[in-house]
């Protein structure tokens, strides 16, 4: 996975969720775009699979999930677990309790 950026993505977007993903990875400007970037592929995965319609959202959030590991890999973050299942079961559990407040 090679990074080259040439304009500055904020988020990770709906339409190139990858492709936002790796370019804020890329930023270098400040290190908090790294948790950043890993943060919305989590939020856009988990947005993916909880808003699909009898699944037409799973095969991108898929291409999002191995997306996600490369680059947590390749940035050697210890955010995204061993088990991306049990972190996605996590993240609902965050996401319900943000809502409830």
């Amino acid at each position: 996975m090679e990074y080259s950026s040439k304009t500055k993505v904020e988020k990770v977007g709906d339409v190139n969720p990858v492709e936002d993903f790796e370019e804020m990875l890329s930023r270098r400007d400040d290190p908090k775009w790294i948790n950043k970037a890993i943060h919305d592929m989590k939020n856009r995965i988990f947005d993916l699979v909880e808003n699909s319609y009898e699944g037409d959202t799973f095969h991108k959030a898929l291409e999002c999930l191995v997306a996600l590991r490369k680059g947590c890999i390749l940035e050697q973050a210890r955010s995204f677990m061993v088990n991306p299942a049990l972190d996605l079961q996590n993240m609902k559990s965050e996401a319900k309790a943000e809502n409830e407040t």
